[in-house]
């Protein structure tokens, strides 16, 4: 190689040499001033740097200055940020999956089902008649979960059924026990919830005649729903209620077929009264009506046009301001009405992965939620490509201060 080409060479090196320095005086001259004017000695969160040449070497110059900034209190930087909110033109999204913070679906804001007596289906067609409109409730309400219970011979077309609701709901049954009024078909909206479990409490037997079935409804970050659906045949005054879990999330819905003055009859019956003092031993009480004016309404109305009562919807008190049902309707001009229930969906108090992890309580909640708070709010006014690496660096900051009350504790 030549001695011209070699300093050719060496010219143009330390061109590039000289720029590099330039850039870095001025982006420490930018840095001092913006440190002056906003009185944060050891922020440096707002970084102007233009450059003309697009040598890579500039962006490593970039890079290494970068790692010598430091961070002052989340207030401070709240504070010049609030200054400076004209100049904010992008936005950055962080991933809150590392505090254990994970964005929920929307989901509906209540539990909704569809209670229903059918009074036993019938092979004519006033039963196929019945079904039919019932199918129209479901579609019109689209509940979450819908129970038909005295269902009779439809028990027996499961596969039938199964393909009717194929898309929408999966079915469990009860089979048709010695009467012609039994069974009961349950729908369950299965992609609303993480899991569900579905049990056969009791079947129909020949001295005590009551039928139980649970379910129980899983989803993720709320709390669960412990569901009975029942069915006391009329004159069954040996029902065993105290297979009966009652937990401190139970709804508990059917027709009971129990007078009692509570719910509009005119007397009580001992099987009545005996029901009540157990429901009340268990902290579990009645839902009247959300319609006001009408709390007690009828919920059956017979041939020959009284008006009763028999279907009932009880909850533990942990529910009482959470559950409502309203009679909405009757399918012909007797038998029983649909009972629309709607139960407030409850969302699981909001633990952080360190206190799931380490089991600790001092302090962790806290600082999770104002440091969340403080990330939610934070619009940087670093430009380029030295944003992404600021808000990095103030993230794993705050994650230090996590493990370091961990390991206080």
């Amino acid at each position: 190689m030549s001695k011209k080409n070699l300093k050719i060479k060496v010219k143009s090196v330390k061109k590039e040499t000289d720029e590099v320095k330039t850039i870095e005086k001025n982006a420490i001259k930018d840095l001092s001033k913006s440190d002056e004017n906003n009185n944060l000695s050891n922020c440096e969160t707002e970084i102007k740097i233009k450059l003309t040449d697009k040598n890579s070497k500039n962006d490593d110059v970039i890079k290494n200055k970068n790692k010598k900034t430091q961070f002052a209190n989340d207030d401070e930087i709240l504070k010049d940020l609030e200054i400076n909110k004209k100049n904010k033109k992008q936005e950055f999204k962080l991933d809150f999956t590392n505090l254990g913070i994970k964005r929920e679906d929307k989901i509906k804001e209540n539990l909704e089902i569809l209670f229903w007596n059918a009074g036993g289906f019938n092979q004519g067609t006033g039963g196929s008649e019945k079904f039919i409109k019932f199918s129209q409730y479901v579609i019109d309400f689209h509940p979450d979960v819908f129970a038909i219970i005295d269902a009779g011979f439809l028990t027996k077309m499961q596969k039938e059924l199964r393909k009717t609701f194929m898309d929408f709901y999966q079915l469990e049954f009860l089979g048709k026990g010695r009467q012609v009024s039994t069974g009961m078909i349950i729908g369950i909206k299965d992609d609303v919830f993480e899991s569900y479990k579905t049990s056969t409490i009791k079947e129909m037997e020949l001295l005590d005649k009551l039928e139980i079935f649970n379910v129980i409804l899983e989803k993720e970050n709320f709390k669960d729903r412990n569901l009975y659906f029942i069915y006391n045949p009329p004159k069954n005054n040996e029902g065993n209620f105290n297979l009966i879990e009652f937990t401190e999330n139970v709804s508990i819905m059917g027709d009971f077929n129990l007078h009692h003055v509570n719910w509009g009859y005119k007397r009580n019956a001992p099987a009545a009264i005996k029901l009540l003092k157990l429901f009340e031993s268990k902290k579990v009480s009645r839902v009247r009506s959300s319609i006001e004016g009408h709390e007690d309404d009828f919920t059956f109305k017979s041939r020959g046009g009284s008006k009763t009562n028999p279907d009932l919807v009880f909850c533990h008190q942990n529910l009482s301001n959470l559950v409502n049902q309203k009679p909405i309707g009757l399918i012909g001009n007797y038998d029983h009405k649909i009972i629309h229930v709607k139960i407030k969906n409850e969302r699981i108090p909001f633990i952080c992965a360190c206190d799931k992890t380490f089991k600790s309580k001092s302090g962790l909640r806290n600082h999770q939620k104002k440091c969340t708070s403080c990330i939610s709010k934070f619009n940087f006014k670093c430009s380029g490509c030295n944003k992404p690496y600021v808000l990095e660096k103030w993230y794993q900051k705050h994650i230090e201060k996590c493990l370091k009350i961990i390991k206080q504790n």
